[in-house]
């Protein structure tokens, strides 16, 4: 089923609630942007109270938090705003506290946020490798994107994470002032961004602000879009992102899909031809 379109989203205007599930220390209030709702996967903006302290231990969903204010203290070491963490399912961290408090952003990518108090990692399989830790404002480079199409000059975009079978990805995004896309734009993938600063536009959806959040299921169209103060954004897809162009605004999901195929049938039609083989007619 996945998760819905949401957006138009802006976080102030979600109610904040304080999370209560097992594992979890007292002191911490969310704020949910999206959810799945059949297995709780979700995004969700997060504030730490000063003073709070949680016993070393694992998720059994991958997850992922970046830091928006404030500091966070794991395992002893002190992390600040803009520093940006991977975990894989069943990976253990140290013990987490935060003496002034900390404002994050956290995905739960595979059901709800769960907590175990553990000494070790899940189990011997659990690939610690994988693990990312890194400051995005210092040890990662903007750079010119290249998705294709390209979009129009004026995107800026760190990588922190990609993974390297499906080419779902997490970034950092910026857009400069003045910035302007006259076409609409849909992908094959999921797409979600929260606005850590900034505004844009968009013709379907309007006005989003600092705070503003959007997850958009594939084909969903959006454009002409633009940026009069400039955008600083944080960006994930759950797959390769390849950019589709089209000047109708009012086109729906299923006539952008049906669109694409189209277009792949044309441009590749033997790869068309084998993708929709059927299992007695494929040869290895």
């Amino acid at each position: 089923m996945g998760r819905p379109h949401m957006e138009p989203l802006v976080d102030r205007d979600v109610e904040a609630r304080s999370l209560g599930l097992p594992g979890w220390s007292s002191g911490i209030t969310y704020r949910t942007m999206s959810m799945d709702p059949v297995n709780g996967a979700c995004t969700q903006v997060v504030e730490l109270a000063g003073g709070f302290e949680q016993e070393a231990g694992f998720s059994r969903s991958e997850w992922e938090l970046f830091i928006l204010d404030g500091s966070l203290t794991i395992d002893g070491e002190t992390y600040t705003k803009d520093h940006y963490f991977f975990l894989p399912a069943g990976y253990r961290i140290g013990n987490i506290s935060t003496r002034q408090g900390c404002r994050a952003i956290w995905f739960f990518n595979d059901h709800y946020p769960d907590w175990v108090k553990a000494t070790d990692h899940c189990d011997a399989e659990v690939s610690t490798a994988e693990f990312i830790s890194v400051n995005a404002c210092d040890e990662v480079r903007w750079v010119v994107p290249s998705f294709f199409p390209q979009t129009e000059p004026g995107v800026f975009i760190k990588i922190l994470r990609m993974e390297e079978a499906s080419g779902a990805f997490t970034g950092l995004y910026i857009m400069v002032p003045g910035f302007w896309q006259d076409n609409v734009s849909y992908h094959d993938c999921m797409e979600e961004s929260y606005h850590i600063w900034g505004e844009s536009w968009m013709l379907q959806f309007g006005y989003l602000p600092t705070g503003g959040y959007f997850y958009r299921p594939p084909y969903i169209g959006h454009g002409p879009f633009q940026c009069e103060y400039g955008t600083y954004a944080i960006f994930r897809t759950d797959s390769w992102l390849v950019n589709h162009f089209n000047w109708n605004p009012f086109m729906n999901p299923e006539e952008n899909r049906v669109r694409v195929l189209d277009k792949v049938k044309l441009r590749q039609p033997l790869l068309t031809d084998w993708t929709f083989l059927s299992k007695d007619e494929f040869v290895p």
